[in-house]
């Protein structure tokens, strides 16, 4: 939508490999959110260190990803 601030990601090889990191990265920060960040929040039970582990590294590839991305701001069509 006009005026609503994107991330993108640096160019690919080609825009199929662009557009195709890009519906990549919208996934895992979805599984990021849905999976680890609702899991961790909503539970009571105290997850062991390499479950821990496994979730820190999940997050991590996603916030080194998005670090490398762009915010892209469209004008009124």
């Amino acid at each position: 939508q006009p005026g609503k601030p994107k991330l993108r990601v640096p160019d690919q090889v080609n825009d199929e490999t662009t557009k195709s990191v890009q519906a990549g990265l919208l996934a895992l920060g979805q599984a990021c959110f849905l999976l680890l960040r609702n899991r961790a929040t909503h539970s009571l039970a105290d997850m062991s260190e390499p479950e821990a582990l496994e979730h820190l590294a999940a997050l991590s590839l996603f916030a080194r990803t998005v670090q490398t991305c762009t915010v892209e701001t469209t004008s009124e069509a």
